[in-house]
């Protein structure tokens, strides 16, 4: 009777312990994450379908006993910095869990995140495995880019705006005081600009200011910013600049501009 009883209970937890794999199984093939679980030896125990999705990789292929590098080398395509993601996950490995997640981009336009940690065993200090979770957070990245945009960009020339140029020029005097250096700031109106808009409309007047700022914007230098600060006026922040400098930059905008016919 006894061994009847013990024979019933063992049944009773196993079918307990086969239902909440199913539901753990169940979890992880709907979640968006690609999750993967190694053993202690580095061999893959478990991925999921995310996982399969995110890596491209047939979901029919299995990679069960597999050495987790065999895996992650079928990513090295897709990775645009193959080298910087390899030493994070070297130094990762070190660790038993990640401080942040670590981003990197793809080749084909998205950017994954991921986190990884040890598993811990039933024993204190005792560690049954790693778990890899890797996530798409491509939108994300580029609602944040979007956001950025708004705020330091002017929406009709897509030069810096004003709130992002008095930033700008902040930093760099701070920048230039402790380099001793000095910085150069350019700035100028559109003469004749307000009859353009009251003879042939706001519309008009637009076309001008984004014709204007494309031809100046081809003339100022990667080291030099340019900004709308309102209006029809601009400026452009020149580093470690000279006077000499300064007016040579003016008369080539102003050639640039006069030359200009809308």
């Amino acid at each position: 009777a006894a061994l009847r009883r013990e024979q019933g209970m063992s049944e009773y937890y196993l079918t307990l312990s086969k239902e909440e794999r199913s539901r753990l199984l169940a979890l992880l093939d709907r979640i968006r994450l690609g999750v993967l679980f190694v053993d202690r030896d580095h061999r893959v125990i478990f991925l999921n379908r995310a996982f399969h999705r995110i890596w491209n990789i047939p979901e029919g292929e299995d990679f069960t006993g597999a050495r987790v590098q065999v895996l992650l080398e079928r990513g090295a395509r897709l990775r645009v910095d193959e080298q910087a993601f390899n030493h994070h996950v070297a130094e990762m490995m070190k660790l038993p869990e990640s401080n942040a997640p670590y981003q990197f981009d793809l080749r084909d336009g998205r950017t994954l995140t991921l986190l990884s940690a040890l598993v811990q065993g039933t024993e204190p200090v005792t560690y049954v495995g790693r778990v890899w979770i890797f996530e798409d957070v491509t939108e994300r990245v580029r609602a944040a880019k979007r956001l950025q945009q708004i705020a330091d960009r002017d929406p009709l020339t897509n030069l810096y705006n004003r709130r992002r140029f008095h930033e700008e020029l902040e930093r760099w005097l701070a920048d230039a005081a402790r380099r001793g250096t000095e910085v150069g700031l350019l700035s100028f109106d559109l003469d004749g600009f307000k009859p353009v808009n009251d003879s042939f409309g706001h519309q008009a007047g637009d076309e001008v200011l984004v014709g204007m700022a494309r031809a100046v914007g081809r003339i100022v230098r990667r080291n030099e910013m340019f900004f709308r600060i309102g209006g029809d006026e601009f400026a452009v922040l020149v580093p470690g600049s000279s006077a000499e400098g300064l007016l040579e930059l003016a008369h080539r905008l102003v050639e640039t501009v006069s030359t200009l016919t809308f």
